[in-house]
């Protein structure tokens, strides 16, 4: 029997070093293999391109395509085409985008067509399970974990769930197999399970939702070794820990402590993205102790409303705790990361604007915000809750995922993704949602990446809140007449990017004109687009309103904050620009001394601040045509803020 497993991922504007390796559809072979010998061949596939090739030369008695978020419409475009030549192919859809009701679950099987069943949570098990079904001509009942739709009756048919353990130790390792060989040489983003599902249920997420609140360890010995395969194999520059909870387990501070040994005897990877446990815990400390500069910190809290919170089955760790874990973080050198979703249920405008305040005031160093978007299995997409707090919503695209692939005989495949998101509630309004737009981008460009994070943090030792000095910025910013021109295409640019349905933005974007600049990456994420046009036209412009707004707090001297700015602003020149040269009667490296008298003026110092290599490399990246510069940053490592240049100073 010939097994086609694709983990499909939008390979026409993305490079291999921006996608991450099929481990989904690698542990399915890996356990396959092992339960069927030599009675099977399993052919793994993340480009599009060459599982159309693949199909032209052979086909497959069954095709397993992964369903998530981000290739839903990449599924369905391929899927269609594929059963249109190899009609006898059966196929097969696993992963966590469907919803739990009949209604939703018809729905999905009548608009994807071409799938003839559907494997509901974990899959080793039911997929072998189904082989042998298949390899007994499909005698006896299907196997449990099954959904198909009758499509003369339009009845769906379930098979009913197997139960959950927590004891995963029987799956094999597909690194160790040697079956993931050729995606980690090709360069793709090294994935790591060491366990799965989450015990939590935010409404939010499907993680705790697809796993009914169990989690399942894998083999830890086989956790160790596949790290120290892939330190072996690869110089790959980010890795990620798939798991919900990492530092919930005490063995994961073994796994830790692997990495590290890698880390220190390769000098890779440079960086490990990771989720830390919820409530964090002492062993996170540890973690990110041994882990050193590979991680940060990432302390999430969602909303800072207790009931908000309450509605969306959250509960964060006590203010107090949270501003002690901030410092024990920061003791360790560790930058910190937070994040917001809006709007959440009962959040408001004020209570949004409170949270953002307080997590400035514990001095979290990455604040994200993020619009609450609507994934299939979760509560939050109920029709219950949704009419429970009178949510409305709209689409709009996944930026990157797009692209037109080729079959062999010469067809063009159009495919691109959208996602559903929230935007507004009965206690938030879609202008207000629209109007903290604003407010989220100058977080991210003034704070997160670093361009204006230095002259923030003195105004705070003068009881300036970043958050108070980012709204007086937006407000002078819009008195500039030079910056009209800004901010009436940010803000245009911030509404054409939502439609009222699904079908709107369909009937957009497959126009060929907007299609041509759909691939050509014409459509970039809002505040990465921004930041660059930032940084390429305005940016000279913007130091100056910044300059006047901190100037106006009486409480900050003057002179200080003019001499510092120089030094500041330098360290972000304009994007093209080389070697900047400037004077300051401060000394930077003593602008964080309480005990410096910052009143004595009487030596004037001078600073060079060159570009490095890895500055013209980002650049490069930044000003590349028909690259998703999104997500170029996202998977490699790459931040803005490390465009942030470092200074000589001259004697």
């Amino acid at each position: 029997m010939l097994v086609y497993l694709a983990d499909l991922a939008h390979t026409y504007s993305t490079k291999n070093e921006s996608l991450m390796i099929p481990l989904n559809i690698a542990y399915l072979k890996a356990y396959e293999m092992e339960q069927h010998k030599n009675e099977l061949t399993i052919k793994l596939f993340k480009d599009p391109n060459k599982l159309l090739q693949s199909v032209h030369d052979e086909r497959p008695d069954v095709l397993g395509l992964s369903n998530y978020g981000w290739n839903v419409d990449l599924n369905l475009k391929i899927g269609k085409y594929i059963k249109s030549v190899s009609p006898k192919t059966i196929f097969i859809s696993g992963g966590p985008n469907l919803d739990e009701d009949d209604k939703s679950r018809i729905k999905f099987l009548k608009v994807n067509d071409y799938i003839d069943y559907c494997v509901i949570d974990g899959g080793e098990e039911p997929f072998s399970e189904f082989i042998s079904w298949l390899k007994d001509d499909k005698k006896g009942e299907i196997p449990q974990n099954f959904i198909y739709l009758n499509r003369e009756t339009e009845k769906l048919y379930n098979s009913g769930k197997r139960r959950l353990t927590k004891d995963s130790k029987h799956i094999s390792s597909p690194y160790l197999s040697g079956y993931l060989d050729e995606f980690l040489d090709a360069g793709m983003v090294p994935l790591l399970e060491t366990n799965r599902g989450c015990p939590y249920r935010c409404t939010f997420c499907g993680w705790g939702m697809a796993s009914h609140n169990i989690v399942s360890k894998l083999n830890i010995d086989n956790s160790i070794l596949e790290v120290e395969y892939i330190g072996k194999r690869v110089r790959a520059k980010n890795w990620i820990i798939c798991d919900a909870n990492f530092g919930m387990l005490k063995r994961d501070v073994g796994i830790a402590k692997a990495i590290r040994k890698v880390h220190d005897k390769y000098q890779f990877p440079k960086t490990v993205q990771m989720w830390m446990s919820k409530n964090t815990t002492d062993r996170n400390l540890e973690i990110g102790e041994i882990m050193g500069p590979m991680v940060n910190a990432t302390m999430a809290v969602q909303s800072m409303e207790p009931e908000v919170l309450k509605n969306i089955n959250r509960d964060n760790i006590s203010l107090d705790t949270y501003y002690k874990y901030q410092e024990k973080f920061h003791a360790l050198g560790k930058t910190t990361s937070s994040d917001l979703i809006i709007p959440l249920p009962m959040e408001t405008v004020e209570s949004h604007l409170n949270g953002l305040r307080s997590l400035f005031d514990a001095g979290v160093d990455n604040i994200d915000t993020h619009n609450m978007r609507m994934l299939a299995g979760c509560e939050m997409s109920k029709e219950e809750t949704k009419k429970k707090f009178k949510f409305k919503t709209r689409f709009r695209l996944i930026h990157g995922d797009s692209g037109l692939y080729q079959a062999p005989n010469g067809d063009k495949i159009k495919c691109f993704e959208l996602e559903e998101s929230l935007r507004s509630t009965s206690t938030m309004t879609e202008d207000e949602v629209f109007n903290l737009r604003e407010i989220h981008f100058f977080v991210s460009f003034a704070w997160n990446f670093r361009i204006y994070s230095d002259l923030m943090k003195i105004a705070k030792k003068y009881d300036v809140n970043q958050l108070d000095l980012i709204l007086e910025l937006i407000k002078n910013s819009k008195k500039n007449n030079e910056l009209d021109k800004f901010w009436a295409s940010f803000n245009e640019d911030s509404q054409n990017e939502w439609f009222d349905s699904k079908l709107d933005a369909e009937k957009f974007f497959t126009k060929e004109n907007n299609f041509i600049r759909l691939i050509n990456q014409d459509y970039e994420k809002i505040n990465i687009q921004y930041s660059i046009i930032i940084l390429k036209d305005y940016k000279k412009l913007f130091d100056k309103v910044f300059l006047e707004t901190i100037k106006s707090y009486n409480s900050i001297p003057k002179i200080f904050i003019e001499n510092l700015s120089n030094i500041i602003f330098a360290q972000f020149p304009p994007l093209e620009l080389g070697d900047i040269k400037v004077k300051s009667l401060v000394n930077f490296r003593d602008i964080f001394d309480n005990k410096k008298n910052y009143n004595n003026y009487e030596t004037s110092y001078e600073y060079t601040f060159p570009k490095n290599k890895t500055q013209k490399k980002i650049t490069d990246i930044l000003l590349e045509k028909g690259t998703s510069i999104s997500k170029v940053l996202n998977t490699q490592g790459f931040r803005i803020h490390d465009l942030k240049r470092n200074f000589i100073e001259n004697v």
